[in-house]
């Protein structure tokens, strides 16, 4: 097959792909097929068919990332704290942004490197507040805030829906403390009245969504039937209620939820699968 042909077939299967026509699997296998540069990237430094083939540039290269990774993580700890933070921000971002620009052709790469990098954002933080003794009600705030801003956004942009769900559910984390500390005596009521109508908002970007660009519609309905629980978990775990009286507003809120859902499916599950 002639190169002009060959490149148009490509682009064809990319906005298959980026329109999600195909399943990311068979996008995947056909664009490797009908890749170009095929043996370019068999000749990537750190490829696994470079390394099978015993490239000594391979073998170096891989030598040396992990010389360094090993060096950084044994004496982390006594790295100063601007170089500790740089450090971890250096590392974190190179995987986000490999993430990112592998996002359409080497997917099962990119979703490894962007949960490793989100593990890392969280473990890295968790490290640095408990070795240098910072206030852990400030710093965990911070550390959240932080996180479920990166998660929301990389999440959008190169549409990884699970990414995207635990940003928001960050940013609800993040206002059940804010509202724990401004009411901490909050009655049942005032606890449903902070949750209810957030979930009933996201369950209904969802629908806009759905007829604006179609982008993680599924998402954010998700996101409004996890905040419709929230109020439990709220009223058990920051107030103290009982836990067997939770349970049993929580079984009688999911036969509501079940009843709604089963009522409404005709309408939900056509903007939710699209």
């Amino acid at each position: 097959m002639d190169q002009e042909k060959r490149k148009m077939i490509y682009t064809e299967i990319e906005n298959w792909q980026r329109n999600r026509l195909l399943p990311d699997q068979y996008s995947e296998f056909l664009l490797n097929l009908y890749d170009e540069n095929q043996s370019g990237k068999d000749n990537h430094l750190l490829s696994l068919s470079s390394l099978m083939q015993g490239n000594i540039r391979s073998w170096l290269s891989a030598f040396g990332i992990s010389s360094w990774i090993c060096f950084v993580g044994f004496y982390f700890s006594v790295f100063s704290w601007p170089m500790q933070i740089f450090t971890a921000l250096v590392f974190i971002g190179l995987c986000y942004a490999y993430a990112f620009v592998w996002r359409h052709t080497r997917i099962t790469t990119s979703y490894t490197l962007t949960g490793m990098a989100s593990f890392l954002l969280l473990g890295f933080g968790i490290w640095l507040i408990d070795l240098h003794q910072i206030n852990f009600k400030l710093g965990s705030i911070i550390l959240l805030l932080l996180c479920s801003l990166t998660w929301t956004i990389l999440g959008y942009l190169m549409d990884i829906g699970l990414l995207h769900y635990f940003g928001f559910i960050g940013w609800a984390l993040l206002y059940a403390a804010l509202f724990y500390h401004a009411v901490p005596d909050a009655s049942w009521w005032q606890v449903q009245m902070l949750w209810l109508p957030l979930s009933v908002l996201m369950i209904w970007f969802s629908w806009l969504v759905h007829h604006k660009d179609h982008k993680l519609p599924s998402v954010y309905f998700i996101v409004g039937i996890t905040l419709w629980f929230m109020p439990e978990a709220d009223l058990t775990i920051l107030r103290g209620h009982s836990p067997e009286v939770m349970g049993l507003l929580s079984f009688i809120k999911i036969a509501i939820a079940f009843s709604l859902l089963f009522n409404l499916r005709k309408k939900w599950i056509a903007w939710v699968v699209s």
